[in-house]
């Protein structure tokens, strides 16, 4: 009941004192089945000791709630002002539960300049299937501004929260397990950089 539960609510605790159930194996084998998303950092002491003398407890707490990983991205090298651009992707999600709250998914195009250019709403896209352990692929088209003047911009992914007083935080946006796409300014995700806008 509560692994079925979990799918779509918040779950998490503590650990017992030491046990058989407490052992990393059979521990993890645990938050994984109850896909938790907390863990309180004061009990047990010697579980979360033991764990830390074992190395797995850095792990752990990486895999709490959801850790979403860029696994490819494919889009075209160039496209037309005012035409049509498609692109697919492909993310794993590594952490022991799912995205629980509704939120937006956008792509952002960005000048040489940094500043927008478009924004694409990507509304048919859900990030809560976005499941542990599971390999999601998706595509996507969308259709550039006419107004574009052809040069370099970059692609974005934005996963902001849905309220709108808090979805330009960047504080409040999803960010991806991936190194070096982050933007910490813009809470987006550098996709694509020196891509080309053609007549």
């Amino acid at each position: 009941y509560l692994a079925a539960d979990t799918q779509y609510t918040l779950f998490g605790g503590e650990t017992c004192a030491l046990h058989d159930r407490s052992l990393p194996e059979n521990a993890i084998a645990e938050m994984e089945k109850l896909q938790v998303s907390y863990l309180n950092s004061g009990y047990h002491p010697d579980v979360l000791q033991r764990w830390r003398d074992l190395n797995v407890m850095d792990s752990i707490e990486k895999r709490l709630g959801a850790r979403i990983v860029l696994q490819s991205l494919v889009l075209p090298d160039q496209g037309a002002a005012g035409e049509a651009v498609s692109m697919a992707f492909t993310l794993s999600n590594h952490g022991f539960a799912s995205i629980y709250n509704q939120r937006p998914v956008n792509l952002v195009l960005r000048d040489s300049e940094g500043e927008v250019s478009a924004r694409f709403p990507l509304s048919e896209v859900d990030p809560r299937r976005w499941k542990p352990g599971v390999c999601t692929r998706f595509a996507v088209t969308v259709t550039l501004p006419e107004e574009l003047t052809p040069g370099e911009f970059s692609w974005n992914l934005h996963l902001p929260d849905a309220s709108t007083r808090l979805a330009q935080d960047p504080r409040f946006s999803i960010r991806l397990a991936n190194k070096k796409i982050w933007n910490a300014e813009t809470g987006e995700h550098r996709l694509a950089t020196a891509w080309q806008v053609v007549r």
